[in-house]
């Protein structure tokens, strides 16, 4: 898409790369820009050292050992996660359908809804 427009000469292979071209070409959506943060937590997560704790209960735990500092993952906060990536890829898709034209404040709420309606909450 962005490449199509003119808008980025190449694609860098590395993702931390383009997390940084997607920043500067959404420098003015914070909608965007909260969700890059949220992807550079998940690969700091997958990549960090951890420690398990009350593995076979319902409270497992996993202690995230990362730069600045540990951070505790359980289950309902995975699920969050988890609910918050099919929100973020409904609106890459949103984004991409509208040739990146619509709002995107309108686009993250028609995103929320159709997850929330996939999950029988609607």
């Amino acid at each position: 898409m962005f490449k199509e427009k003119k808008l980025v000469d190449k694609i860098p292979k590395s993702p931390g790369l383009r997390t940084k071209i997607l920043r500067d070409l959404y420098k003015d959506e914070k909608v965007v820009l909260e969700f890059l943060d949220f992807y550079h937590l998940l690969r700091d997560l997958s990549r960090a050292d951890f420690r398990r704790r009350k593995e076979f209960r319902r409270h497992v735990t996993m202690t995230a050992l990362l730069q600045n500092g540990e951070m505790e993952i359980n289950i309902d906060i995975i699920t969050e996660y988890y609910k918050k990536s099919k929100i973020f890829l409904k609106l890459v898709e949103k984004i991409i359908e509208a040739d990146n034209k619509g709002d995107m404040n309108e686009l993250l709420s028609s995103s929320v809804a159709e997850v929330d309606f996939e999950e029988g909450k609607l």
